[in-house]
């Protein structure tokens, strides 16, 4: 089964929100998860910050930063990243099991997967629109 993804790294000064699911609860990751329907990865990531966030987003709010294979699945998966709206985030605890805000160098640290821990890299080091 294919299932492509979108991971969206909100960013508040010099630190993004982390969070760990229901379903992988010792990995550490951006916001995200699949694309239901017709959807694209845009309206994903909309849809995915806002069910576990409360946070909204528009399609300008994005960058997109890199596009990677799935981690054990034929998919691929989009990272974006995006300035954080103020106020702090309403947490979906039916899907989110802790979060935490993040420096650029304690990201490089967490127990991530593969595909994260590249784009977490890839925040250390590139100056993007979004999050210097």
């Amino acid at each position: 089964m294919v299932r492509d993804g979108v991971c969206v790294g909100l960013v508040r000064g010099d630190r993004m929100l982390v969070v760990t699911t229901s379903r992988h609860p010792d990995v550490w990751q951006p916001v995200g998860g699949g694309l239901k329907n017709a959807e694209g990865w845009r309206q994903a990531a909309i849809r995915e910050v806002a069910e576990e966030t409360g946070y909204t987003l528009s399609f300008d709010d994005l960058t997109e930063m890199i596009r990677l294979p799935m981690d054990a699945q034929d998919g691929t998966l989009v990272f974006f990243i995006a300035e954080c709206p103020t106020g702090d985030p309403v947490i979906n605890t039916k899907e989110i099991t802790a979060s935490r805000w993040v420096t650029k160098d304690e990201a490089l640290m967490l127990d991530a997967f593969p595909a994260a821990r590249i784009f977490f890299t890839m925040w250390a080091v590139v100056k993007p629109d979004a999050g210097n």
